[in-house]
């Protein structure tokens, strides 16, 4: 009951205080010494296997994950906004400082923890600043990165969070590799097919299942299926699925089915050179979603 008239207390004061924002789909949002706080949601991709860093670029792109944290002084309301992503060397984390009145001449000293390394900026009203913390000479792709932020030099309520980072890699580093995976579930067979090349180019991927196999559908994220080409089809159900990749980039083929028995062989192409090969799979394993 405590715990339920504190919330509604902090709630009441950020109204009061003239704070409002939306709660999106992966918000957070907490409650400690007497302010709000919050995690926002972002723009970064849906996995950190969908894309790369292309050094190739004239202008770079990184990949960014934005939000802030709110919290009171007083009658007056003050924010913490932050960004943070990977370069292919450090681990950046920008941060700015807002209170109300504009006017106010205060600042905030804020530390920042990235998988133990610390590092401590003040920032002024209406200022920003950005820390770097280099990454591990080892580090790869989808490596995932906690940091944290908290003032410890402040007006009002101190505010603190944090959050995880999958770090996105670095693109051609990767190696060209086809997977395939067989699973059953009442019958139903579901083949995953996964490719990654390690140069942009055309790509032709292409296998067949066993005899009596009956696909019900076929798709790929990325590349179109050829019904039509001499290869295609025959008593093993042979698919082929032919388009252009970046570098690095995930390319994903879902054929569901029933009878046969197992897969047959697969291969990614390039042309006439073979970029990678999958053996085939006798027997799929029991997966049913619970």
């Amino acid at each position: 009951m405590k715990k339920k008239l504190f919330l509604l207390s902090a709630l009441a004061l950020m109204f009061a205080g003239g704070i409002f924002w939306s709660c999106q789909k992966d918000d957070v949002l907490q409650v400690a010494d007497g302010v709000m706080l919050k995690s926002a949601t972002s723009n970064y991709p849906e996995s950190c296997n969908d894309v790369c860093i292309d050094l190739s670029l004239e202008t770079v792109i990184y990949y960014k994950k934005s939000g802030s944290f709110n919290g009171i002084i007083g009658s007056n309301s003050k924010t913490i906004g932050y960004t943070v992503y990977n370069t292919e060397d450090n681990f950046v984390v920008e941060l700015s400082y807002s209170r109300t009145p504009a006017s106010s001449s205060s600042t905030s000293t804020i530390k920042v923890t990235v998988d133990g390394e610390e590092k401590s900026t003040t920032i002024a009203n209406g200022a920003s600043d950005k820390l770097e913390f280099p990454l591990d000479s080892d580090w790869a792709g989808c490596d995932e990165v906690e940091w944290s932020l908290e003032e410890t030099e402040y007006d009002g309520g101190q505010i603190a969070g944090g959050g995880t980072y999958d770090l996105i890699g670095v693109c051609g580093d990767c190696e060209n590799e086809l997977t395939t995976e067989l699973t059953i579930c009442e019958g139903e067979k579901t083949l995953t097919v996964t490719f990654r090349a390690e140069e942009a180019g055309d790509v032709v991927i292409q296998g067949g299942l066993t005899n009596d196999a009956v696909i019900i559908s076929a798709t790929s994220n990325l590349l179109t299926l050829n019904e039509n080409h001499p290869s295609a089809g025959g008593s093993s159900s042979v698919t082929r699925w032919e388009g252009e990749v970046d570098a690095c980039e995930l390319v994903t083929i879902t054929i569901v089915f029933t009878g046969g028995n197992g897969v047959g062989d697969w291969t990614a192409k390039r042309g006439d050179t073979t970029l990678d090969e999958a053996d085939s799979i006798e027997s799929a394993t029991q997966d049913c979603p619970e």
